[in-house]
């Protein structure tokens, strides 16, 4: 895929390649965010349930 992007872009490989490694960067700092809210947000819904079976 890079070679045809290249082939089509003429000498800008190095410009696709940054680009991509920037991208990569991105999707993987999204990933981790979205993954870490998750995992908050999930464990708040389980001590909120716990808290409201012992005030019951």
């Amino acid at each position: 895929m890079l070679f045809a992007a290249g082939a089509l872009t003429g000498d800008n490989m190095e410009i696709i390649k940054a680009s991509i490694k920037e991208y990569y960067r991105l999707i993987v700092g999204i990933t981790i965010i979205i993954s870490l809210l998750y995992y908050v947000i999930r464990n708040r819904i389980k001590l909120n349930s716990r808290l409201l079976k012992k005030s019951r």
